[in-house]
């Protein structure tokens, strides 16, 4: 799972670097999507045969046959697009069943989850939506579509991001935080911390962090 987890954090870097390269990504077009997507199927494909059988056997086998995923600060939720392609070529290349499951997005901005909801979920199978990463860490949380708490899942895979600028030295404000992850002082540090939280007491298999700024 950590191979296949390398192979899935190069990808996403670089898909969402050249989203980001566009502007704001709420204001991304559909073509524009549409063209990076196609490439990222190319790419993928690539990266996956490159695995050996045994590897991606393994990972087959591990899993029960289906990756279980989330991420927290999801923005455009490219996660989901990546993890997605990934199985689908692994489930392609190995002639048996593999699959990937959402289960739950976060993010405070009602832009990014009003994209998750229009772009990336699937009506027919509601995935709950977070508003606050904090929440994450006791194990309910509210879910933005039905406006109630619900259960958080625990996954195989989590991924979540946070700005720099609270603790960054470019910033004149920094003294403001100063031993800012250390005090938990600052947005920066909320997110930061309240992520680590969660993977404490889920235990993916798999994390990671991406810092944005």
């Amino acid at each position: 799972l950590k191979h296949f987890a390398h192979v899935l954090l190069f990808v996403l870097c670089t898909f969402s670097k050249l989203l980001s390269s566009r502007g704001d990504s709420s204001m991304v077009s559909s073509s524009l999507c549409i063209a990076l997507e196609s490439q990222l199927e190319i790419d993928l494909q690539s990266f996956i045969e490159k695995i050996p059988l045994q590897s991606l056997s393994m990972l087959v086998e591990s899993t029960g046959g289906v990756l279980y995923y989330a991420s927290a600060c999801s923005g455009m939720e490219v996660l989901s697009k990546v993890v997605d392609s990934l199985t689908h070529h692994v489930s392609k290349k190995l002639q048996r069943p593999f699959s990937s499951k959402l289960v739950f997005a976060c993010d405070c901005c009602p832009k990014a989850r009003r994209w998750i909801q229009d772009h990336v979920l699937d009506p027919k199978q509601p995935v709950p939506i977070f508003t606050d990463i904090v929440q994450l860490r006791d194990g309910l949380a509210l879910d933005a579509a039905s406006g109630r708490f619900q259960l958080v899942g625990d996954v195989d895979l989590f991924a979540y991001g946070f700005v720099c600028k609270d603790v960054s030295s470019l910033n004149s404000r920094q003294a403001a935080h100063q031993g800012g992850l250390d005090s938990g002082t600052g947005t920066t540090s909320t997110t930061f911390l309240a992520g680590l939280e969660y993977i404490k007491r889920s235990k993916p298999r798999v994390w990671w962090r991406m810092r944005f700024g």
